[in-house]
């Protein structure tokens, strides 16, 4: 596909994308790039994984990956647990580091040459925002970084925190952090407010199926509640979902006909379902393992509320504005779920959902009986909060920082 002398070109900048087309992993990046397909005529420059192309389109994005380490195979970065996670728990991803940031840093300042690219869009401050920082000391471009929320809290914990983020606000025309809380953490790291505006990622909110007729969807799906609340998400510690689990079992069938649909895997998936039989809560409890995105609709579409309880980890890691949270707005359901990250940005208690404490059970559970109880109508205001969120109003949102008039 060849590239339009019309539009004006932006970069998307990511250690992580989907690996092939309707890969899961990173999917926002990928959504977000689509949509400014309306604007620009877009690049992605990503890593590469031994499974993936070098260069390839997809839906009019040109994709290129650069290699970090040979044999490819030994790759060890950029697989679908992503950066951090992979640092933590292989000793050849943390060797690879310096030279993942050396080539990535190479690989961008030649693509911004040969391609002309007037704007850079780094997701994350670390690395890409960082190494974008460096570039601009070698090539032009206006520069504005994504602060999803790892990113923006492992500088926080870090000795050198403070004085890596002056330096990318240094160099960073402007931020666009996807929770309100983001945005106060880097008023926090620089002392003062950066240039910027909170703008989550977004959701196709036509994709989705409120209304559909629950029964014939679970039989489809093989889901044998006549209530169902509903989790999706990797099963890692931030996530919370032990809690979910552990309220499962304080509702000690009180909720009758109720069960709980967990969508997805992780590095916790065998101790939840160990929990799952130790609290007594096997019949009750349905895993269904990682789905795509198409199955997941179905998922969305089946149940009558989603639940999403989160935490602030171990390492003082959380969310930003979950996708799941606004996938399930557009599904038509109402969403209970913890006061953390970016999510009091987009729930309102009592309206489109219920807002809870982390690490409460108990008040997961309290939730989960006041709404199958007293039956919520809430499902118009969760439509309603979704449409603030569809992808042609983020799209704008992008279009106006990365082209200020």
């Amino acid at each position: 596909m060849k590239s339009s002398k019309n539009k004006p070109r932006a970069l998307c900048f990511t250690s992580r994308f989907p690996r092939w087309q309707g890969d899961s992993v990173c999917s926002f990046v990928y959504y977000l790039a689509r949509e400014l397909t309306k604007h620009y005529d877009v690049f992605v420059l990503t890593s590469h994984d031994a499974s993936t192309k070098v260069s390839e389109e997809m839906d009019g994005i040109h994709v290129r990956r650069f290699k970090y380490f040979w044999p490819t195979k030994w790759q060890r970065l950029s697989n679908e647990d992503g950066l951090m996670a992979n640092i933590k728990g292989s000793l050849l991803a943390k060797i690879q580091v310096p030279i993942f940031m050396l080539l990535e840093l190479i690989a961008l300042i030649r693509m911004i040459k040969k391609e002309n690219i007037e704007t850079v869009n780094s997701h994350w401050l670390v690395p890409q925002g960082l190494v974008a920082a460096v570039a601009r000391k070698f090539v032009n471009f206006r520069h504005v970084v994504t602060i999803h929320a790892g990113d923006v809290f492992a500088l926080r914990r870090w000795p050198f925190g403070r004085q890596l983020t002056r330096f990318i606000a240094n160099n960073t025309d402007y931020f666009l952090p996807v929770s309100s809380l983001n945005m106060n953490v880097m008023q926090e790291l620089l002392g003062e407010q950066p240039a910027g505006k909170v703008l989550p990622m977004g959701v196709d909110t036509s994709y989705f199926l409120p209304g559909e007729d629950k029964k014939p969807l679970r039989e489809k799906l093989g889901i044998p509640f006549e209530k169902m609340a509903l989790f999706v998400g990797r099963l890692s510690e931030k996530k919370g979902i032990n809690y979910l689990i552990r309220a499962m079992a304080e509702l000690n069938g009180s909720l009758e006909k109720c069960g709980l649909v967990i969508v997805g895997g992780g590095p916790l998936e065998k101790s939840l379902v160990n929990d799952v039989r130790a609290l007594g809560v096997a019949e009750n409890v349905l895993f269904t393992g990682t789905k795509n995105h198409e199955q997941l609709r179905d998922y969305y579409a089946a149940a009558d509320v989603a639940i999403i309880p989160s935490i602030v980890d171990s390492k003082g890691d959380t969310e930003g504005v979950p996708v799941v949270l606004l996938e399930s707005l557009s599904s038509g359901l109402p969403v209970i779920a913890t006061r953390v990250g970016g999510i009091p940005d987009v729930i309102h208690d009592g309206e489109n959902g219920f807002l809870i404490d982390e690490k409460s059970s108990e008040q997961i559970a309290h939730a989960m009986q006041s709404y199958f109880q007293n039956q919520h109508a809430m499902s118009d205001k969760a439509l309603a909060t979704a449409r603030q969120f569809d992808w042609n109003e983020i799209g704008l949102g992008y279009k106006r920082a990365m082209s200020p008039q």
